[in-house]
């Protein structure tokens, strides 16, 4: 097989960090295998585990002069797909959206033509998978695609997506059964494969006494309920002062965390630091240096909910103590016996998991616990192994 996966921004920008893990065990189950970013503002900021990365800029000449080429090659199929998604289910600004990205797509599929690309794998429901729509049906190839949280809920032609795609991958199972709910009648080709990382190490160490270093590496973003684990974390420290917190990440909502932050009376135990790139982040993990991830993930059952964020996949799999909210899909990964867990948009009860994880032989305990469910669930070369077989079964629609 000769496989391309449109990504969002991956290997050009600080997102969608667990793409070369996959890529790296998916590798040496195919024939050719290449990596097309539909946003690549900048250049390359990542290994991309072996797959040949495909750089079209959005609205270049050459972009636009091979989005022509594709075009007058393929009248008939290109008109097709732009009616498709004129016509297809989501409101005026996802169309917007879709129209945007047409012209990359048809340079895309003029790209992937070349290179013998014979089925192709979106990592979003959201524009990749409509630029993956459009170059399989200009190309007269298969696709698929990985669903993540909020791009199922946006509602992006999902219908004519999920109809369309040889299989849906979902990582979590919740994420399954919100994309089953809302096209039934593709229940058959949706498909729990979970990410795969590449870090498993012993259950970290644990310094003796009650201090307890924090971080929470999270886009300031209203999900991820910063403002909740402020108020958590104060409530935790009048109680306990040996607390200390580091945000770090990058997002609309960093100077509001940042003035949050200085209005505590803890403040001098929060660092409020911008994005923290991924390598360092987990050599600072691995290392030792906090004693445990945090997330204050909201959830309102719809829109506002994690799936399974990759910093506790990798902190639980480098023997990191996790603390967190129930929020989305994380219950698949950590339970009561793996992890300290609060109810979302609780901060007192957030407060109480921060302050049962200051025991240090109870922070072990379950941090062993944790890497053993981390290994169990996404180990890479499982997942691919996955991933690879349902592509294998995938035909051109």
């Amino acid at each position: 097989m000769r496989l391309a996966v449109i990504s969002s921004r991956f290997p050009c920008a600080n997102t969608e960090p667990f793409l070369g893990v996959e890529l790296a065990a998916l590798r040496p189950l195919v024939e050719r295998l290449v990596v097309a970013p539909l946003r690549p503002d900048t250049g390359m900021q990542h290994g991309t585990g072996g797959a040949a990365a495909i750089l079209v800029s959005a609205w270049s000449a050459r972009a636009l002069l091979e989005a022509c080429a594709t075009f007058a090659r393929a009248p008939g199929r290109s008109l097709r797909a732009l009616a498709a998604i004129l016509c297809g289910s989501g409101g005026l600004v996802v169309k917007l959206k879709n129209l945007a990205v047409f012209p990359r797509a048809l340079a895309l599929a003029g790209r992937l033509r070349r290179e013998r690309i014979d089925h192709v794998h979106a990592y979003w429901l959201s524009t990749p998978a409509t630029a993956a729509f459009v170059i399989a049906r200009v190309n007269a190839i298969g696709w698929s695609c990985t669903a993540h949280r909020w791009d199922i809920f946006e509602e992006n032609m999902i219908v004519e997506k999920a109809r369309s795609a040889a299989f849906v991958r979902t990582i979590s199972e919740r994420g399954k059964g919100e994309l089953v709910r809302r096209v039934p009648e593709v229940a058959g080709k949706v498909n729990v494969v979970r990410l795969g990382t590449g870090l498993f190490g012993a259950s970290a160490g644990t310094r003796p006494g009650n201090g307890l270093r924090l971080i929470c590496a999270a886009a300031y973003v209203a999900p991820k309920g910063h403002a909740d684990l402020l108020e958590a974390f104060a409530i935790a420290y009048d109680e306990n002062p040996g607390l200390h917190l580091t945000l770090c990440g990058e997002g609309p909502l960093r100077e509001y965390v940042r003035e949050r932050a200085s209005a505590l009376p803890c403040r001098n135990a929060v660092v409020v630091r911008g994005y923290l790139d991924r390598r360092r982040l987990l050599t600072e993990l691995g290392a030792g240096r906090y004693d445990a991830v945090i997330l204050a993930s909201r959830d309102d059952g719809v829109r506002m909910m994690e799936g399974i964020p990759s910093i506790l996949i990798e902190a639980a799999s480098l023997g990191v103590t996790c603390i967190a909210t129930r929020s989305g899909g994380i219950g698949e990964l950590l339970d009561e016996e793996s992890a300290f867990l609060a109810p979302p948009q609780r901060p007192k009860d957030l407060a109480r998991a921060i302050l049962d994880a200051t025991d240090p032989s109870e922070r072990s305990r379950r941090a062993a616990r944790a890497l053993e469910r981390a290994r169990r669930m996404h180990d890479p070369q499982r997942t691919a192994a996955q991933l690879r077989a349902l592509l294998g079964g995938a035909r051109a629609s």
